[in-house]
């Protein structure tokens, strides 16, 4: 199963994430997942094994 967020939403599990586009960010619990940095839209982040 893949974790995952959408913009707004409270990181319940630390970690590298990333969109679509490719961006990688590190988040840690508490944060809130950031809109897309190249659009500023709401965007999905699925976390990644790094």
């Amino acid at each position: 199963m893949q974790i995952t967020g959408m913009t707004g939403e409270k990181v319940t599990n630390p970690g590298i994430y990333q969109n679509k586009y490719g961006k990688k960010i590190s988040l840690q619990s508490g944060n809130k997942f950031p809109p897309c940095p190249k659009e500023g839209n709401p965007i999905k982040w699925a976390k990644v094994d790094e």
